[in-house]
């Protein structure tokens, strides 16, 4: 799915909320994302139609918060661990390059898409060797196949997580805090949604 087609069904405007703003809105208590009491105060039931409109409503606080026309991400990273017979690495997200050898830990701001526009990260790793060697992605979801190659865990607090990469056997561990909490690379209402049924 291209960023524009996942625009058009998630965005701020997108087919989900004016659906829900059009046709539901006033029928959903959406704090608990059930209906509303009848007119004559008696209980509806739960629809399971509003699970996706649940869903959607988490993937565009995601990946639209800042009510932005396409997908977009913002992260703060840095390397906490790496494997002593690395000498140094250079991770490049689409021209924002986080460099580190061995020294203090600092956090760099990535955000996606990146402002080169090449829609690339690359991960260089150089050992002790002088070897290098390198993970690489591409294309407008480049971020997200970056991630798929890595191990993710939880992390410390709700908003993070660590990012375990593996190239030519040597580890790189990063630790990642994401805008919000939920974890945008495993997102459960993404991988597990589905259009909703009939109203």
């Amino acid at each position: 799915m291209t960023p524009q087609d996942f625009a058009r069904l998630f965005g701020s405007n997108g087919l989900m909320q004016e659906f829900f703003d059009k046709n539901l809105a006033s029928s959903v208590d959406a704090s608990t994302w059930t209906l509303k009491r009848s007119a004559d105060g008696g209980e509806r039931a739960k629809d399971e139609s509003l699970v996706a409109f649940q869903k959607a409503n988490v993937i565009r606080n995601v990946f639209f918060a800042g009510g932005e026309a396409l997908p977009r991400l913002k992260l703060d990273m840095k390397v906490v661990e790496m494997d002593t017979s690395i000498i140094s690495i250079a991770l490049d997200v689409d021209g924002t390059v986080l460099r580190y050898a061995h020294g203090p830990q600092i956090s760099h701001t990535i955000v996606w898409p990146g402002a080169r526009g090449r829609q690339e990260v690359s991960l260089q790793v150089v050992d002790n060797a002088g070897g290098q060697s390198a993970i690489k992605t591409d294309g407008a979801w480049a971020l997200h196949r970056f991630f798929d190659k890595l191990v993710i865990a939880a992390g410390s607090k709700p908003e993070t997580f660590t990012a375990t990469a593996t190239v030519n056997e040597r580890k790189v561990i990063f630790e990642v805090t994401a805008s919000s909490v939920q974890n945008p690379f495993r997102l459960t209402q993404l991988q597990s949604f589905r259009c909703p049924g009939q109203f």
